[in-house]
């Protein structure tokens, strides 16, 4: 590079008429500004920044949030998304030397866990997005390339897991309750075994009331009709008495 006319301005060296790829420096100190696309290791950027290879990043990626400028706000249906993330497949993967030479990444044998592209447009189209097409080093043309926007998986897992949160807290009430119903139906069947001890101990003593009341009853039947007995024999003697005296009278 080189510094331009502008102390503020530098120009790529052996650019010529046309389009200059200027950068100036910017209004925060130690600062430049670019007025266009950056491709890092590409030369064709359709973003803001393209970069083809790895990125360290030691600070954050912070996107705009603020409710202020936001419209039509709605809250996704926790069940839809927990279904959405049941139907996503994770899977772990290489990608082809061709492509990693593409992206600058090497070739190795590094292995990487994500999603497929195509999979997850058929369950949430609008976190896969074009990029163009892509011709590899060795000729190779992939046609309508497709990237995923991670974060807008990280969103629907936030809904999944919110809706896990209330399944598991529908069944810790519903344990709850059956544990309620488990220990009121102990109480009743101690309460039933209880009624049926006293029950026992009084039908025993029912049981001896009555058997003590029928030999009573039986002695004093017995007392009576030997009382009974004793009063007809009396009576018979008395009558035989009689007769003889009314005999020795008609005979006298």
């Amino acid at each position: 590079m080189s510094l331009a006319s502008n102390p503020g301005q530098f120009e790529s060296e052996g650019s010529s008429g046309g389009f200059e790829h200027t950068w100036q420096r910017g209004a925060t100190p130690d600062s430049i500004c670019h007025v266009g696309r950056v491709g890092i290791n590409n030369d064709r950027p359709d973003e803001a920044l393209v970069v083809q290879g790895n990125v360290k990043v030691t600070g954050h990626i912070v996107q705009p949030s603020d409710a202020r400028a936001k419209q039509n706000v709605h809250e996704l249906d926790t069940r839809e998304q927990l279904k959405n993330v049941q139907q996503l497949r994770v899977v772990r993967y290489r990608y082809a030397p061709e492509f990693s030479q593409h992206l600058g990444l090497g070739i190795g044998t590094h292995e990487d866990t994500g999603v497929i592209a195509q999979e997850v447009k058929q369950i949430l189209p609008e976190a896969v997005l074009p990029a163009g097409d892509i011709v590899l080093p060795n000729g190779q043309r992939i046609d309508n390339f497709l990237v995923v926007n991670k974060e807008r998986i990280f969103m629907e897992n936030i809904g999944a897991v919110k809706e896990l949160c209330k399944v598991t807290e529908s069944l810790e009430t519903r344990i709850d309750q059956l544990e309620k119903i488990n220990k009121r139906l102990v109480q009743l069947k101690r309460g039933d075994s209880l009624k049926s001890s006293v029950s026992s101990v009084s039908n025993l003593s029912s049981s001896k009331y009555s058997s003590i009341n029928a030999k009573t009853f039986m002695k004093s039947r017995s007392k009576k009709f030997e009382k009974n007995e004793e009063l007809l024999s009396s009576n018979k003697l008395i009558q035989i008495i009689i007769v003889i005296l009314i005999f020795i009278m008609a005979f006298w």
